[in-house]
């Protein structure tokens, strides 16, 4: 569906003078009307690049490759500090893959990342980006654009999971502790599973907002 020029024109009236670059995408997930502002615009993926780490370990699990209840013990090493709370934990603590990815939902849990991706292996998760059709997003140099991330939304909305494995990733990015940027914006009650991306001079949010139609 071709981009709706006249709302594109009300972003940039919104955005007109304000600090920083603005990428945005709106997709209707029924309609599949767009409207977008620099979509194709390469940004550092900061957290949203978890995105793709927990699709991969869903999409293997399905596959029969890997044990959703397979335990992992946390090593010293492991620990990476910033976002979530594994870092804090001791050494020994034993969480199960499933956990792990909850833990990089709801917390975006860079230790938890660190540790799926070595489960995992880059390969796995760069195969996975291309499957989907995120055509400008690399996983080696930590670079999406807001497009690519839509189309990540809109596959899993589509089910190329099965459904158990779709709404768990969705649980996981639904009440999460960022819940300051979209979800605040929204009326209370509105469902929003999302994912934030936060680092120096970076601040992404992007999910599905549970409205109808979804979007």
């Amino acid at each position: 569906m071709p981009l709706e020029k006249n709302k594109i024109q009300k972003l940039e009236d919104i955005l007109a003078g304000r600090q920083g670059v603005y990428g945005i995408y709106y997709l209707n997930l029924e309609t599949e009307e767009v409207v977008a502002l620099r979509e194709k615009e390469s940004f550092p993926s900061a957290s949203l690049i978890k995105l793709p780490i927990i699709y991969t370990l869903y999409r293997e699990a399905q596959e029969g490759k890997i044990n959703l209840e397979e335990k992992y013990i946390l090593k010293e090493e492991d620990k990476v500090g910033g976002a979530g709370s594994l870092y804090q934990k001791e050494t020994g603590a034993v969480y199960s893959y499933r956990e792990l990815a909850r833990f990089c939902g709801k917390q975006s849990d860079n230790t938890a990342a660190a540790i799926l991706e070595k489960i995992l292996g880059d390969e796995a998760i760069e195969k996975t980006i291309s499957d989907l059709g995120m055509r400008n997003t690399s996983f080696s140099r930590r670079q999406t654009t807001p497009e690519d991330i839509a189309v990540f939304w809109k596959k899993l909305w589509q089910g190329s999971l099965k459904e158990e494995y779709r709404q768990e990733i969705l649980d996981s990015l639904t009440d999460t502790i960022f819940e300051e940027q979209i979800p605040a914006a929204l009326p209370a009650g509105v469902k929003v599973a999302h994912k934030v991306g936060i680092d120096e001079g970076i601040l992404h949010d992007a999910g599905i907002i549970f409205q109808e139609p979804p979007f």
